[in-house]
């Protein structure tokens, strides 16, 4: 799958950039356990991996499955990616979510 989604990469656009492996920062999954969830560790993850990896690229870059709510919900409204598009893949839709470092 995310060789599939490397190779896709070239279709995308953020801020004028096309995205590609040498330019973009392709990450995931997260996955918090029940237990923890609501208490701000993913967000922290996500911060974490822009400080460290906006030395090196322009962009971060993942991919959610439309059926993942919590997943879009998360990426959209709190770490603030946004959509630069769909694609599918085995019969699944997906968004490629991108947030400028």
């Amino acid at each position: 799958m995310f060789e599939y989604m490397a190779g896709e990469l070239d279709k995308y656009q953020v801020g004028g950039l096309t995205l590609n492996v040498d330019n973009s920062y392709q990450y995931g999954p997260i996955c918090v356990d029940s237990a923890w969830r609501g208490r701000g560790l993913a967000e922290a993850m996500i911060d974490a991996h822009c400080a460290i990896f906006r030395q090196k690229y322009k962009v971060l870059v993942t991919f959610v499955n439309e059926i993942n709510p919590r997943s879009m919900h998360f990426h959209l409204n709190k770490v603030g990616l946004a959509s630069a598009g769909g694609f599918s893949f085995n019969n699944n839709q997906y968004q490629m979510l991108v947030r400028m470092l």
